[in-house]
């Protein structure tokens, strides 16, 4: 008799994660990227991969209305998930470098959080230390 494998069942959080693609994947102004993270181990050595230490979920790109793309951090947690000290970094990082962040548990918060960008935009309140000056300083 052939055996089986058993089928891990999703967490939680990957489940989110993973519908939360599939919905804002279908937005104009928004793409994102799932980005992996983690160690594996070959023999003695350990060799980690991924973008950095505490980097979000998804990464992405936000258009705003005038043409110009914001880079999007979007960290996924399951109910009761938390915050690691790397990814509070991270996130706070990429907000002080003008983009745009949150922690999402949710496909309705991450809506929800991509409206208030919207609506941020139209007022043009989104973007504007973001944008990079392409001339030459003197």
């Amino acid at each position: 008799m052939a055996r089986v494998a058993k089928r891990r069942l999703p967490t939680p959080e990957s489940q989110i994660l993973h519908d939360i693609r599939l919905e804002l994947g279908r937005e104009p102004d928004l793409v994102l990227w799932r980005v992996s993270s983690g160690a594996a181990s070959y023999g003695r050595a350990v060799v980690r991969y991924g973008l950095t230490r505490g980097c979000s979920d998804l990464i992405g790109i936000f258009t705003t209305c005038s043409g110009l793309g914001v880079l999007v951090a979007l960290e996924v947690k399951a109910e009761r998930g938390r915050l690691s000290e790397d990814q509070r970094l991270f996130l706070q990082l990429v907000e002080a470098r003008g983009g745009l962040t949150r922690v999402v548990r949710s496909v309705f918060e991450a809506r929800a959080q991509l409206a208030v960008w919207r609506s941020l935009d139209r007022r043009g309140l989104l973007g504007v230390s973001s944008r990079v000056r392409l001339e030459p300083t003197k």
